[in-house]
């Protein structure tokens, strides 16, 4: 177990959008947005305690980002992402939905950096604040009080 934690650190990264769209589908928009607002808040609440309790984790906001590269998701993907903007989900508007011919802009040459390929044609991204830590110091600066 320390072997993942200290190679994987850890995320807190919360859902806006995947998930969330099939909530909203199966138990209404109110419910899904109540989901990724609890999610959500945790990235802040996270940042507080660790700050709060002085643990030396490292911890940092940054933002998370989801390339997929399939066309069917990409539809299922932005036809969700719309429908929760468009129904006040107010933990999706904090998201950018880049559309393919937009995404292969902004971070093609990253990808194709790792992927070693020299074009990408048709795919997406969406773009969210997110956190990390160390988890393996976040559970010791507790448990230790450091």
């Amino acid at each position: 177990m320390a072997d993942i934690l200290t190679k994987t650190g850890g995320h807190v990264k919360p859902d806006i959008y995947n998930f969330i769209a099939r909530l909203a589908a199966d138990y209404g928009v109110d419910a899904a947005a109540e989901v990724a607002a609890f999610e959500a808040k945790h990235v802040y609440a996270f940042k507080d305690f660790v700050a709060k309790e002085n643990i030396a984790c490292d911890y940092t906001v940054t933002q998370a980002i989801d390339v997929q590269l399939n066309r069917e998701h990409y539809k299922k993907t932005k036809t969700g992402f719309q429908r929760l903007i468009a129904d006040g989900c107010a933990a999706t508007k904090q998201g950018h939905f880049i559309d393919a011919g937009n995404a292969e802009k902004v971070i093609c040459s990253v990808l194709c950096h790792i992927l070693g390929c020299a074009n990408i044609d048709g795919f997406f991204a969406v773009l969210w604040s997110k956190g990390c830590r160390w988890l393996f110091l976040v559970c010791f600066g507790t448990y230790l009080g450091l």
